[in-house]
């Protein structure tokens, strides 16, 4: 659990306060145009940066870039809001599979 607070700063007034629930890993993959309610598509790129799509497919053999998060509980990070004093290593290496297989 995880306690919030939801504050107005302007005038230090607290709106709403509770616990949420947290898990230890909350893996997803960013969408670049969930906004109109009925386009889910996973915010994938090109090698020239252009958004990958079905009219704007990635070539065979290129390299693309996935956003993602949820990694999950990080072995000596900085407290939460407390910037890292240099690269923090992930406890394992990122597994993607694409298709049926496994790619590292």
């Amino acid at each position: 659990m995880m306690d919030a607070q939801i504050i107005q700063t302007s005038k230090g007034q607290v709106l709403g306060a509770g616990s949420i629930p947290m898990q230890p890993v909350a893996a997803d993959l960013f969408m670049c145009d969930a906004s109109n309610g009925t386009l889910r598509q996973a915010c994938v790129l090109n090698q020239d940066y252009s958004v990958i799509s079905g009219t704007n497919p990635a070539p065979r053999g290129s390299v693309i870039q996935i956003f993602a998060t949820g990694v999950g509980y990080i072995p000596g990070a900085p407290p939460d809001g407390t910037p890292p004093a240099a690269p923090i290593s992930a406890p394992a290496a990122l597994r993607v599979y694409l298709g049926e297989g496994l790619r590292r």
